[in-house]
């Protein structure tokens, strides 16, 4: 399984999360990252189990390309990694994000799966952001080859398709993420309510909507708490620069690497993403945990939440960031004033959790390698 890197986004947590799932049944998963000097502390924890492992790289000078951030474009490196997944018997690959599978593809000749999360939409939208990587890419040009070669393609929603041409429709197949559901009861809301974000620390996921709104609502209910998991940046760095010292009881967890303890104790998940999403893992997560999500309605987030007798395991928001903050206080304040309403959404989550359920992921993902392996390259 490739990718980019193993840091904080929903990308990166699913591939462990399916890797394990995988692993537990018996298979054996080698977990490669394009970009070495990257973040990996779940890579780490992953590795724990006797059934995952790094790429094996043994040569010094492969290890030290891979320390290069242009090694990708290593005629030595590529050489190396045939020769490695010829030794390994490996019988499929499965590659994560564009800059993974665009290397995949023209570097082995083996039944290679991609699983698409939005990345290829992000640069259909900003293909100048893609020259940091390799100033020769034709994106377009690329993501025809890239389609062209591989044997099937996953989705995890419609807005995927945006990219995908209508010549290579029959290598789709849309699989939801996985996710194991957790056994967690819901707190009884006495002394103290805990909002939370767990997402990439990027400027389009509304942090700062969402703290200009807990401030107001702080004021209202002494007893509201703040509680943000995100991935190292800039950005970051500066809001956390700006708001820390506005309150004692927002909670800045960066890179957050184990998600059962972030979870533990937040009643409401609340994501007012500015960004074209598909299929963010923050609202798998959080109906995995039994949390209601207050979020703007973008991308498949409506279907996300919904049960099988179309109930809504949350409140839906305009995307609009002239309004979003008093928006954010306005469906707030309701859910905390109704305790009612509150753990009428809750009970939701179970029933809007199941299109998510990891062994059913799991089960679609090994049909779709298996008929990749027989079909001729």
């Amino acid at each position: 399984m490739a990718i980019n890197n193993l840091s904080t986004g929903g990308a990166e947590t699913f591939v462990c999360r399916l890797a394990r799932k995988l692993a537990d049944q018996g298979h054996t998963i080698y977990l490669w990252q394009l970009f070495y000097k990257q973040n990996n502390h779940i890579y780490k924890e992953y590795l724990s189990h006797p059934n995952i492992f790094e790429f094996p790289f043994e040569e010094e000078k492969v290890n030290y390309l891979r320390k290069n951030e242009n090694y990708p474009k290593s005629v030595y490196f590529k050489y190396q990694l045939r020769k490695l997944i010829k030794k390994l018997k490996i019988d499929v690959v499965n590659s994560h994000l564009f800059e993974s599978d665009y290397f995949i593809h023209r570097t082995l000749n083996i039944p290679h799966v991609i699983s698409m999360h939005g990345s290829y939409e992000y640069y259909q939208k900003n293909p100048g952001e893609l020259l940091s990587f390799d100033n020769r890419i034709n994106f377009n040009e690329s993501i025809q080859n890239i389609f062209d070669k591989v044997q099937a393609i996953a989705i995890v929603s419609e807005a995927n398709l945006t990219t995908i041409p209508a010549n290579i429709i029959d290598k789709v197949k849309k699989i939801y993420l996985g996710f194991d559901r957790e056994n967690r009861q819901t707190l009884n809301q006495v002394s103290v309510i805990t909002l939370g974000l767990l997402a990439r620390g990027q400027k389009g996921k509304g942090w700062t909507y969402l703290l200009d709104a807990f401030l107001v609502l702080k004021k209202k209910f002494p007893f509201l708490r703040l509680k943000l998991g995100y991935s190292s940046s800039q950005f970051m760095n500066t809001i956390k620069e700006t708001y820390s010292h506005k309150s004692a009881d927002v909670f800045w967890l960066e890179n957050v690497s184990d998600i059962h303890e972030f979870y533990s104790d937040v009643d409401l998940t609340v994501f007012p993403s500015l960004l074209s999403e598909s299929l963010p893992n923050t609202i798998i997560e959080s109906l995995a945990f039994n949390l209601p999500v207050i979020s703007t309605e973008v991308g498949d987030i409506a279907v996300m939440l919904k049960t099988q007798k179309n109930e809504l395991a949350g409140v839906l928001i305009e995307q609009n960031e002239t309004y979003l903050t008093e928006a954010l206080i306005r469906e707030i304040d309701k859910l905390i004033l109704d305790d009612e309403h509150y753990r009428l959404l809750v009970s939701f989550t179970k029933d809007a959790f199941i299109k998510f359920d990891l062994n059913r992921c799991a089960r679609e993902y090994l049909t779709l390698f298996e008929q990749a392996v027989n079909e001729p390259l």
